[in-house]
């Protein structure tokens, strides 16, 4: 089907002209849009289709980029339209929309979950459309969506009062106001996440902290305004939390996170990595969670420098089942933290210590002993680990126990689910990649960057015993990483997913068609691979070696050039990211191949220079690809609908046709009969001519036998010949055939060899065409080289001509300019000497006036003279007091520098001796932990000793218990089967002589029965099936006179006259044989049996007699006058069941009334509430009538008691255990026996309160008066029970 919308999306389109006329603003606009969605990369969708507008859970996250508030508005409103089918928009590919396209949904609440993150479209409007349409919403991801502000989650909060999750990272717009609305409504809320939430505000996150007391999970990464005190507002209200997130909340520190551990005690997840105020964050923290948060899983304190080893100590007594633990760039970290994790944490799956530069190999080891669940570590930069030392550090000494200790070697011995390994920065690995993570089967990624003394071999025995790799980073490795370690690892590792080779220098060709070879290859990374050039790189340029591959980067390959790039944009790839940064690659080659890459964008900057992908490459795919699905569909439909009509025209035609040929047979046949009529009467005629003429022929027929003879010889003779001729035709046929395919095969022999003799001298041809043609190329270059040149000496003599006539023209000038610099030289000397002559004239005057100023300054000198002295003795005598007091400064100074290095000493002792002091009270403290622990550990050993024997002992009893059940299960069914056998002996057939019938007789009851009793009908075999013999036959036909199973019976009447046959069935409706004395077909219905064998009882009992006595529970008690002992005999009904002996249920009612007239006589009665007094009779008549109507099988009747649980009159006759509450349980109903539990066991009562059914000790509880009434009614009941 995608094959064919292909080929109708390559068809050319049709120009539909509208009949309406635009205007030119409008017009150019639409040619504007429709150009822009010619380019292959632009979107062909501006809004989201209809079609995809209907869930209740509602994804749209891949759709974002083209949905805005009109969608959301037709979302509203078709949800409450009752529609069953939609489109699954979560998906990542067009084909997985319609997995659940044809499985009906009902969406009768509308939509419950809405995610729209990443719109930059929808605005407050859309939001309130869902808001209002939608109040059952739930879940709603509103990330990413910049235009909502707090008008539109305001909204949100009024409306959706059952919203349980809200996440609403980076939503710039959000102040905080629109949280008030959600605090106070939804307060339900479980899940809020508003990281990256640049202006939202405290206030607001402290009030919704307040007010929403059910949250679990809280996410708060990358606000400044979350601090101390807001977290200490969300520990306190929502005491349920179990994940925070609080990356990059600088203002955290360990005060909150002691009251947050305090009372969050379910916490299982916390974040607290940072790169700012890093000091607020130590060991006290660890403690407090080690102490109230004992379900940790994951924690990351990425960044926290001053967690230590004795936090992690503290942490790994306390939260003992943490999965993954961060602790990447904690520099204080060493071996001891990583020993007491693995000693204490063994579920531990993830562990990241990157930078922490103390740990070695005895850390790793620790950890891996401890942890064997461990699937990642991130050892970067821990380049204390080093391969296994191979000899003493000097000559004869013996190794120490830390020097045998080798850190990958433990990881590959005890942790063989290993996935993820970096050792990135660890260049002292070689020798342990080689024999140890070689053995780790179940790698996925491995990181050894900078570990420059890694070898081939290494490389090559990874390979092998890592079959699952994914990934493989080997950054700066060296010469180890060459192009058999490549083949290695495409050879080995079918599952590879990404190459990085950076700075490789033994990376060449060969390497390259290696990594060629890897077919699910998505990512490579080539840079600073200086070796390589464009034919090395040749093998990525075909698509069917990687189909897959996304990522490329040639950065700083010098080699490379605009070649390679043109054999890339030739094929068919699916590349979004080409960094070519530092290469021979033109930014012109760039520009004319970027259609070839319609998902990348052309980036040049002092940091990147390539393809880079568009935004949000993925989903941009995925919309283009459902827009051309989408148009494939309706060119489908077109066709067909074409196609339709087409075959309506031609269904039409062949219609008008086939009339017009009925007309045409019936003209035929009305000239059919009309000839037929006319050649009658020729047949008449002719018949008498035929016979006038036979008359005249009997004449002539000798003479015609002679004549007949004759031609009959001549026409053998002929045959003969011809026979001969054909012969000798058939025998030059058979010869030139011979001939002729000897004639084709030398023809082929010789056409063979002559087109091998054509091919090889086209070969030589063409050898020589191609050497004229380069000849003529190389004449025609030279032609264009000589034509170059004389070109150039024209320019050249144009060029010297042009420089000539300019410097022609510039001596022309220089000429005139000087002449009349000259002019103007002289006018200046002229005016020069002028002013020379009066500037002589003014210095004699100036002479003159300055020796009158000069002297007058010297005047002035004197006098200044003479106060400046005055004035620099006052001077010296402030600098003097000033100096005096400076120096009385000092001496106060150092007085209080001595005064305070006392005081600050004296606090320094005071400060060791209270240290001093916490130290011994730590000390005691883990003491007594310690031992807390160890009587915790032995309290569980205990209790799970205790639960083990305890678990053996409940299994014996179980095994017991059921042993009896079986043994008492074979013996009631031997039991019923014996009474069975008997019941059924009780009856005899009989035969009465005035009916000529046969009738049956019960011998213990004296019932009669004229159709046999269905005791007896299931004594009768069941019979086979007449036509199959092997099943058990159920219907009987009347027209066969043989009996069917019920396959047999569909196959033989499915169809013809044997479907119309009678027939009856011979079991009823529960399996049960069925008699139909006469034959009667069809069957009679199992109530017309049942009428007819009660009919003999319904003529015994009223209207016919009348009752002795009546009961409640159904009974009527009759005395059978026909016998001459006049016996008793029961009917129910109910039922319309009879019996010569005393039902269960009479004999109870009986014993009930005995047993309520000794309890009015003998027990009195009891004090209520409001103390009055009230009669046992009473109450156990009050019961009796409020229960008689009830539709269960038992009715419980409690002692009445006091409010404070002390019985004033006796316990009650019932069953009882000691409680002073007995509750009275009478029996009810005809087939109570299955539900009546056995002795012993426990039973329920309306009060819920506990009693058992034994008689042991129930006769200390009745007076002496009424023991042996007591008795009697006891043995009652617990025969009635165990029946």
């Amino acid at each position: 089907g995608f094959k064919y919308i292909d080929e109708l999306m390559s068809e050319p389109e049709t120009t539909e002209i509208k009949s309406k006329k635009e205007s030119g603003p409008a017009m150019i606009a639409r040619a504007l849009r429709e150009f822009s969605k010619s380019s292959p990369s632009a979107l062909q969708m501006e809004t989201m289709p209809p079609e995809t507008l209907f869930a209740d859970n509602a994804d749209y996250s891949r759709w974002t980029m083209v949905l805005n508030d009109k969608n959301l508005k037709i979302l509203s409103e078709q949800g409450a339209s009752g529609r069953k089918y939609f489109l699954d928009c979560s998906s990542s590919t067009v084909y997985g929309m319609f997995n659940k396209f044809w499985t009906p949904s009902l969406f009768s609440q509308g939509i419950l979950r809405l995610n729209i993150s990443g719109s930059k479209l929808v605005t407050d409007y859309g939001i309130t459309v869902i808001a209002r349409s939608s109040p059952n919403l739930k879940y709603l991801i509103i990330s990413g969506c910049s235009m909502i502000t707090d008008i539109g989650i305001r909204e949100i909060g009024v409306s959706c009062g059952n919203l349980q999750d809200l996440q609403m990272s980076s939503c710039h717009g959000i102040e905080g106001s629109g949280l008030i609305a959600i605090a106070e409504c939804c307060r339900f809320l479980l899940k809020l996440d508003v990281s990256k939430c640049k202006c939202l505000k405290g206030w607001s996150l402290a009030k919704i902290f307040y007010s929403c007391t059910r949250l679990e999970e809280v996410n708060v990464s990358y606000l400044k305004e979350a601090g101390d005190d807001e977290i200490r507002v969300l520990a306190q209200n929502c005491q349920h939390l179990v994940s925070l997130n609080a990356v990059e909340c600088c203002y955290i520190s360990d005060t909150s996170i002691l009251i947050l551990a305090q009372h969050c005690t379910d916490l299982d997840f916390l974040d607290l990595s940072r790169t700012q105020m890093v000091f607020r964050i130590t060991d006290t923290c660890l403690l407090a969670l080690s102490q109230h948060c004992p379900s940790m899983k994951i924690l990351r304190l990425n960044g926290c420098e001053n967690v230590t080893d004795v936090g992690l100590t503290w942490l790994a007594e306390g939260c003992k089942v943490i999965e993954e633990i961060d602790l990447s760039r904690c520099t204080k970290v060493s071996d001891a933290g990583l020993r007491s994790l693995g000693n204490s944490c063994h579920s531990l799956t993830s562990v990241d210590v990157s930078y922490s530069k103390l740990i070695t190999d005895v850390g790793v080891s620790s950890l891996s002993y401890g942890c064997p669940k461990l699937k990642k570590l991130n050892c970067h930069g821990v380049f204390m680990l080093a391969d296994p030392r191979l000899s003493a550090p000097t000559k004869g000494a013996k190794l120490e126990a830390w020097q045998t200790l080798i850190g990958v070697a433990a990881l590959a011995t005890h942790c063989p689910n290993l996935e993820n390994l970096d050792v990135s920065g660890c260049f002292r690995l070689n020798i342990a990649l080689h024999q140890y993570v070689s053995t780790l089967s179940q790698l996925k990624s491995l990181n050894i960057t900078a570990c420059n003394q890694v070898a081939c071999e290494s490389l090559e025995e990874v390979a092998k015993g890592c079959v699952r790799l994914e990934e493989i980073i080997l950054t700066d490795c060296g010469k180890g990483v060459n192009s058999k370690a490549m083949a290695a690892f495409a050879m080995h590792c079918k599952n590879m997913k990404s190459i990085v080779v950076s700075r490789c220098t033994q990376i060449n060709g060969a390497a390259i068609k290696a990594i060629s070879l890897c077919e699910k290859l998505e990512k490579l990374d080539v840079s600073g691979c200086r070796a390589l050039t464009d034919n090395m790189l040749l093998h990525l340029c075909d698509a069917s070696r990687v189909p897959l591959l996304r990522t490329i980067n040639f950065c700083d390959l010098p080699g490379i050039t605009d070649s390679i790039l043109a054999w890339i944009a030739m094929r068919t790839h699916r590349i979004l990211l080409f960094a070519m940064k530092g290469t021979s690659i033109s930014k012109k080659a760039l520009m004319s191949v970027r259609d070839r890459f319609p998902n990348s964008d052309v980036l040049q900057n002092d940091n990147f220079y390539g393809y880079w992908p568009k935004f949000r490459v993925d989903d941009r795919i995925l919309l283009n690809n459902y827009h051309r699905f989408v148009y494939g569909m309706i060119k489908i439909q077109a066709r067909l609908r074409s196609q339709l009509a087409r075959k309506r025209v031609a269904g039409i035609a062949k219609e008008r046709i086939i009339q017009a040929a009925h007309l045409l047979i019936h003209r035929i046949v009305r000239g059919f009969i009309a000839r037929k009529m006319v050649q009658k009467l020729k047949y008449k005629i002719q018949k008498l001519d035929r016979q006038a003429r036979l008359i005249a022929h009997l004449f002539r027929i000798p003479v015609a036998k002679k004549k007949l003879l004759r031609k009959r010889i001549a026409r053998q003779e002929k045959h003969m010949h011809d026979c001969v001729i054909r012969v000798q035709q058939r025998w030059r046929i058979f010869s030139s055939k011979r001939r002729l395919q000897e004639h084709r095969d030398n023809f082929l022999v010789y056409w063979a060899k002559r087109v091998w003799c054509a091919t090889k001298i086209q070969s030589v041809a063409r050898l020589r065409f191609a050497v004229k043609r380069i000849s003529r190329i190389k004449a025609m270059n030279r032609g264009r080289q000589n034509l170059i040149n004389r070109k150039a000496l024209m320019i050249q003599r144009e060029f010297r001509g042009f420089l000539a006539r300019r410097r022609a023209a510039k001596l022309k000038s220089y000429y005139a300019r000087l002449k009349a610099e000259k002019l103007i030289a002289v006018i200046r000397i002229q005016q020069k000497y002028r002013i020379y002559r009066t500037q002589k004239i003014l210095r004699v005057i100036l002479d003159a006036r300055l020796h009158r100023l000069h002297s007058a300054i010297l005047i002035q000198a004197v006098m200044r003279g003479a106060l400046a002295r005055l004035h620099v003795a006052e001077m010296m005598n402030d600098q003097l007091e000033e100096q005096l007091h400076v120096a009385a400064t000092k001496i106060q100074a150092r007085i209080r520098m001595i005064l305070a290095k006392k005081e600050m000493h004296r606090k320094i002792a005071a400060k060791i001796l209270i240290a001093s002091k916490y130290a011994a009270a730590a000390m005691m403290i883990v003491k007594q932990c310690r031992v807390k622990v160890a009587h915790i550990r032995l309290r569980k050993k205990r209790e799970e000793f205790f639960l083990r024997v305890r678990e053996q002992a409940q299994k014996e009893i179980n095994s017991v218990i059921k042993i009896q059940a079986l043994q008492r299960g074979v013996r009631g069914r031997r039991a019923f089967n014996e009474k069975l056998r008997e019941k059924k002996g009780k009856w005899k057939e009989l035969f009465d002589e005035k009916t000529n019938k046969r009738f049956f007789y019960n011998k213990l009851s004296g019932e009669i029965r004229w159709r046999m009793p269905q005791d007896l009908v299931d004594l009768i075999p069941r019979a086979p099936c007449d036509n199959c013999s092997y099943y058990e036959a159920s219907v009987e036909c009347a027209s066969c006179n043989e009996m069917f199973c019920s396959q047999c019976w569909d196959q033989v009447h499915y169809g013809g006259r044997r479907k119309d046959h009678e027939f009856r069935s011979l079991y009823d409706y529960y399996g049960r044989r069925m008699d139909y004395g006469d034959g009667v077909f069809p069957c009679k219905w199992p109530s017309e049996v049942i009428q007819d064998e009660i009919q003999g009882w319904m003529l015994r009992v009223e209207p016919i007699r009348q009752a002795v006595a009546s009961y409640n529970c159904g009974w009527e008690e009759y005395v059978d006058d026909a016998t001459n002992e006049g016996r008793t005999f029961f009917f129910n009904r109910l039922t319309f069941e009879a019996s010569y002996t005393i039902p269960v249920e009479v004999q109870q009612e009986r014993d009930l009334a005995a047993l309520k007239a000794a309890n009015a006589q003998q027990l009195g009665g009891y004090y209520d509430e409001n103390k009055n007094w009230i009669s046992t009779n009473a109450y156990i008549e009050s019961w009796m009538n409020a229960t008689a109507g009830a539709d269960t099988e038992f009715s419980v009747l409690p002692y009445p008691t006091t409010a404070s649980n002390r019985m004033i009159g006796p316990p009650s006759t019932g069953y009882a255990t000691g409680r002073t509450t007995g509750p009275l349980m009478t029996q009810r109903g005809m087939h109570s026996a299955r539900s009546i539990p056995m002795s012993g066991r426990r039973l329920e009562s309306p009060n819920n309160h506990d009693h058992y059914d034994s008689h042991e000790n129930n006769e200390e509880l009745v007076p002496n008066v009424n023991r042996e009434l007591f008795k009697d009614f006891t043995a009652t009941k617990t025969k009635s029970v165990r029946k």
